[in-house]
């Protein structure tokens, strides 16, 4: 969630505006939702930063496991690769 946030503070280890000491781990773990208030947030909560696209966590309740991602395995339409003979 917090690198898809206007207020991340490029360069740093993981502060923003919100949180100037540091990003709680609650959130950065996903287990609390952070478009809602919490405890010394400074009154600043998550807002999408329009330069970075719609994060995988709006797929999935806070709190729950993530979705698994999609298998690289898939096969290709055109066949095996050509044998090289010399």
């Amino acid at each position: 969630m917090c690198y898809a946030c206007i207020h991340l503070r490029p360069g740093t280890d993981m502060t923003c505006d919100a949180f100037p000491a540091g990003i709680p781990d609650p959130i950065l773990d996903s287990v609390v939702d952070h478009r809602t208030d919490y405890q010394d947030d400074n009154g600043i909560v998550f807002e999408q930063n329009p330069d970075v696209p719609t994060p995988q966590w709006e797929m999935y309740e806070f709190g729950s496991t993530p979705p698994e991602p999609p298998s690289e395995t898939a096969t290709s339409d055109t066949g095996p690769p050509a044998q090289y003979t010399e």
